[in-house]
């Protein structure tokens, strides 16, 4: 997780350390608000989630950029297993 928060600060990006059901993870916004990035550790390496919004293609309001991404990993991680 260091080297990914040290790579993702130098251009501003936000980065928010989790926990998600007990495993280590990172939450990226880029300053490009199109993009949202989540690593997630397991015992093998990471499982990167990665989310690109094309605001021009959605009709009313654009959802912030990484809304759900932590629902998202938390309904994946039980088919990882303990890995």
């Amino acid at each position: 997780m260091d080297e990914g928060r040290s790579k993702a600060g130098l251009d501003g990006d936000q980065v928010e350390d989790l926990t998600i059901d007990g495993h280590a993870a990172m939450l990226l916004r880029p300053n490009r608000r199109a993009l949202c990035d989540l690593l997630l550790q397991t015992k093998v390496g990471y499982v990167d989630f990665a989310r690109v919004t094309f605001a021009d293609k959605i009709d009313g309001p654009v959802p912030e950029q990484c809304a759900g991404m932590t629902d998202l990993a938390e309904a994946i991680i039980p088919r990882i297993g303990d890995n």
